[in-house]
C-alpha cells in the first residue's frame, strides 16, 4: 500500500461521505475547511503559509524587513519574533 494515495483515498471519502451527509455540493473550500477543522491541517501550518505567502508582499509594501514582518504578525495572530522565526526556519517549506 502506498501510504500517501491510501491517504488521499481515505480523506476525500470521508469528506465525500460528510457532504452527502449534509447535503452539501463537494467544494475546494469545503474540502479545505474539512481539512482544518478535523486538525488535518494544524493551525501553527496555516500560520506558517500564511506568514511565507504574505511575505513578498508585505515587503514591497512596507519600508523595512522590520515593519513587514510587524505587518504579518498583526494579520497572522502571531509575534514579531514568531514570524522571523518562520521565515529563518521554514523559508523554503511550502514551494
Amino acid at each position: 500500500m502506498e501510504v500517501r494515495k491510501e491517504f488521499e483515498r481515505r480523506v476525500n471519502q470521508r469528506f465525500l461521505n460528510q457532504c452527502f451527509s449534509k447535503e452539501e455540493e463537494p467544494t475546494i473550500q469545503g474540502l479545505i475547511e474539512y481539512l482544518s477543522d478535523k486538525g488535518i491541517i494544524q493551525a501553527h501550518i496555516i500560520k506558517r503559509f500564511l506568514v511565507l505567502d504574505l511575505y513578498p508582499c508585505e515587503l514591497q509594501k512596507a519600508k523595512s524587513k522590520h515593519e513587514a514582518c510587524m505587518n504579518i504578525a498583526v494579520k497572522v495572530g502571531l509575534s514579531n519574533t514568531q514570524v522571523k522565526n518562520i521565515l529563518c526556519n521554514h523559508i523554503n517549506q511550502f514551494k
